[in-house]
């Protein structure tokens, strides 16, 4: 962790790149944010010479091993450690800056003992403190909606790592309120994770639970949406949600 994080205070351009998306020094600070070179393994030859085993390195996907070659899963990537409620790093996600690369814009660890994409959330640890405080918690789809909302003082904010919402999602989310705002895109995609969501938690979802759901408008993320509209206008949306009911009802017509 303090590899990347000791690489992201060296380099003014993605520091500049993070600034331009609204990010302050102490949120790139909370959120432990790093950066990866884009060198075909620079990262693995350190973390070989501080003793950790290539079995290690490859079992829980920093390193990828090809062709008797070892290679830097996240290079030329801006760092999101993924942590677990009690802090613990169980793995990463990593986002292009460079969009003309014919990439994928994010990608993260692959699943191993510590790391079940099913069963953690992204920003758990930095927000379960506000989501007990607030009583409420904002279910998204992505690191930087999490982030991008804390900026803003919304700290209550949690996303899935590229699966849709589970059963195990919703009971982690449980053990602090009853609350819980599914937010997603205002497109196709997130119509379909919505419509998932319910499909997904509906067996679990006790009487006292309060579920409601926030689309965006076409084009727009929670992350985007409060950037461009602020504060107020993300607030007015939790509060014209859709209550479960209505959601329902709406898509069974």
């Amino acid at each position: 962790l303090t590899y990347f994080e000791e690489i992201l205070s060296k380099k003014d351009k993605i520091n500049k790149y993070l600034k331009d998306r609204g990010l302050s020094e102490s949120t790139i600070q909370n959120f432990s944010l790093g950066f990866s070179n884009d060198l075909q393994n620079e990262f693995y030859k350190s973390a070989s010479n501080k003793g950790y085993s290539d079995d290690f390195l490859v079992e829980t996907g920093l390193v990828i091993s090809t062709d008797d070659k070892k290679i830097d899963r996240f290079r030329g990537r801006i760092i999101f450690p993924i942590k677990s409620i009690a802090g613990r790093i169980v793995g990463f996600g990593g986002r292009i800056v460079d969009s003309t690369k014919k990439i994928a814009k994010y990608i993260n660890s692959p699943e191993s003992k510590i790391y079940n994409k099913s069963k953690t959330l992204y920003g758990i640890y930095e927000s379960k403190q506000f989501i007990v405080r607030d009583d409420e918690c904002l279910l998204v789809e992505g690191y930087m909606d999490v982030i991008g909302l804390y900026e803003h003082g919304v700290k209550n904010a949690v996303a899935t790592l590229g699966t849709a919402v589970t059963p195990n999602h919703v009971a982690k989310i449980m053990r602090y309120t009853n609350k819980i705002f599914f937010a997603f895109d205002g497109d196709l995609a997130g119509g379909k994770a919505a419509w998932k969501a319910v499909e997904n938690t509906f067996p679990i979802i006790r009487e006292d639970i309060n579920i409601h759901f926030v689309f965006f408008e076409q084009g727009h993320d929670p992350d985007s949406f409060i950037n461009e509209h602020g504060l107020k206008a993300f607030q007015k949306l939790l509060d014209e949600s859709m209550s479960l009911s209505t959601y329902f009802l709406s898509k069974v017509k």
